[in-house]
């Protein structure tokens, strides 16, 4: 049976190296989705993404 983390995994996020690479994942990710909106619309004639 899978129980939840223990107290010390949890307390992982706090630091300060992991939440530092959570924070640059989200926001390569943001813009990995950004420029392939971009990409897109330039690719067709019809309306532009929102």
């Amino acid at each position: 049976m899978l129980d939840g983390p223990e107290p010390s995994q949890a307390d992982l996020i706090t630091e300060p190296a992991i939440s530092g690479t959570i924070i640059t994942i989200a926001l390569v990710a943001s813009a990995e989705i950004l420029f392939s909106a971009a990409a897109v619309d330039r690719m067709h004639d019809g309306p532009p993404t929102r």
